[in-house]
């Protein structure tokens, strides 16, 4: 396992945006899935994110949840996956400083879908400011 990463003080950081589906996690060839334990890491994804974290980069985790959005999912079971990937993260010695992410059906007007390029941006501004990150 490795080391817990400790954040430097007085510093200013650096912000890593990391997408969940197809970038830490193997995107599902069917359907989606419906409990961590049934997710798989992309191969060399824990090492790197560990690595980023070690070299004082933030973790923030962003991505839609479409499965929670087209009612595939109950909130209350993504809810449940979701605390099961922090634990497991932080196992691994992996802060995740912030983690973004959408629940609303693309259909709706006023979604805020994590692919527009707008959201993240308007997000990574708000990490900006908030955590002075370079």
């Amino acid at each position: 396992m490795h080391q817990a990463y400790r954040p430097r003080l007085n510093t200013v950081s650096k912000g890593l945006f990391i997408d969940r589906w197809g970038t830490l996690f193997e995107t599902p060839r069917k359907g989606f899935v419906s409990s961590f334990d049934r997710v798989r890491f992309t191969p060399g994804a824990l090492d790197a994110l560990f690595l980023a974290g070690q070299a004082g980069w933030n973790l923030y985790l962003i991505g839609n949840e479409d499965s929670v959005a087209f009612g595939d999912l109950t909130q209350q079971k993504w809810e449940t996956f979701e605390r099961a990937m922090l634990a497991q993260l932080h196992r691994q010695g992996i802060a995740i400083t912030r983690n973004y992410a959408c629940l609303e059906n693309p259909a709706d007007r006023k979604s805020t879908r994590l692919n527009s390029s707008h959201v993240v941006s308007q997000s990574a501004v708000s990490c900006v400011k908030k955590n002075k990150i370079d």
